[in-house]
């Protein structure tokens, strides 16, 4: 197993700051006098997250549904654990979960219906009967400027997001001749 042991030289150091933390009583500052420990934790688990993504990548694990879906589950299952111990509910936990649980679906990749979708782009009826072209949810708006600009929203399958996490890469298919000026973005374009 090629770099096993910068894993768990990582994994130690976290651990190790993590029960510098529990020591303190959850203070920021610890006797040793080598600054924040919330900060220190931070990049003790960067360092971490690099050497498992390393690790992944250098031994073939590296985008494998399985493995992805499983990371998805695991996060899911913490949050949900986190909200359930919370006094008061948080809504962006709740709205995260429901992301999630949307990600684990198996379906291919669609158009999704948003709260702020005003309108809807249908295709000729040939193209829906056949089941090449669907309804499009879309939210038509002009920016400051006055130039019209038109948002849609689409869920990955779990085979393509765990090829958009292996590769870092999305690729954009239109019909014609010509890309018309786009954007691609994971966030959330109606949150602040």
């Amino acid at each position: 197993m090629a770099r096993l042991s910068k894993l768990v030289e990582e994994c130690g150091e976290v651990l190790q700051i993590a029960g510098k933390i529990m020591g303190t009583g959850g203070a920021v500052q610890h006797w040793d006098g080598k600054g924040d420990l919330d900060e220190r934790i931070a990049l003790e688990l960067c360092d971490l997250f690099a050497a498992a993504r390393a690790f992944f990548q250098l031994n073939g694990f590296d985008g494998n549904p399985v493995y992805i879906q499983r990371e998805i589950q695991k996060y899911r299952q913490f949050l949900k654990w986190h909200s359930e111990n919370l006094p008061d509910k948080d809504d962006s936990i709740t709205e995260e979960i429901q992301a999630l649980d949307a990600m684990l679906e198996s379906d291919p990749t669609w158009p999704v219906s948003f709260p702020e979708a005003n309108a809807v782009l249908f295709g000729t009826p040939e193209d829906r009967a056949s089941g090449k072209v669907i309804d499009l949810p879309i939210h038509r708006y002009e920016d400051a400027e006055g130039k019209p600009h038109v948002i849609s929203k689409w869920k990955l399958s779990a085979d393509e997001l765990a090829e958009v996490m292996r590769t870092g890469h999305v690729w954009l298919h239109a019909w014609g001749t010509t890309h018309p000026p786009i954007a691609v973005s994971g966030a959330n374009p109606f949150k602040e």
